[in-house]
């Protein structure tokens, strides 16, 4: 499985989780339609030269990485929110972040739990890169701050 894929799959696991957060909708039949192209798949992006964004599809992503995140951000979330909130302001709980903040953690998140066999600084590189892609503020070093101090509490064995 190459590199490109493992980052499309954790991008198509944040789009997984967006739908469910704002939809209700099961893990499994999320995982489900994006594996059969029901769902996800896309990317929005302005290209070189052009002035609006263009939709661009994300090719092909591991499947087992995919869903692997999205069910284990499914099942642990009560545990990650706490993560997550342990981490913000006493005034500003996990469930005021803005949707796509909060997904982009809990894969983050959930990777860290479940995949030891990457590295930490590769995982919490792809969720900020992830964050980059939808934030040109303040939001990717957040994400860098909370992944990191989870990473050292989840890891640090």
């Amino acid at each position: 499985m190459s590199i490109h894929n493992k980052s499309l799959s954790r991008l198509a696991a944040v789009q997984a989780l967006y739908q469910i957060d704002v939809s209700g909708t099961s893990e499994d039949l999320v995982i489900a339609e994006f594996l059969s192209g029901e769902l996800g798949g896309e990317a929005f992006e302005i290209l070189p030269g052009k002035e609006v964004e263009e939709v661009v599809p994300l090719g092909g992503f591991a499947p087992a990485l995919f869903a692997q995140i999205v069910r284990e951000a499914t099942l642990k979330q009560d545990s990650i929110d706490a993560i997550i909130t342990a981490n913000l302001s006493d005034q500003w709980p996990v469930d005021r972040l803005e949707s796509t903040v909060r997904c982009i953690l809990r894969a983050g998140i959930a990777e860290l739990i479940f995949n030891k066999s990457v590295s930490t600084k590769v995982i919490i590189s792809e969720f900020i890169d992830i964050a980059h892609a939808f934030y040109e503020g303040a939001e990717p070093s957040m994400v860098n701050a909370i992944l990191d101090i989870a990473a050292k509490a989840l890891r640090s064995g």
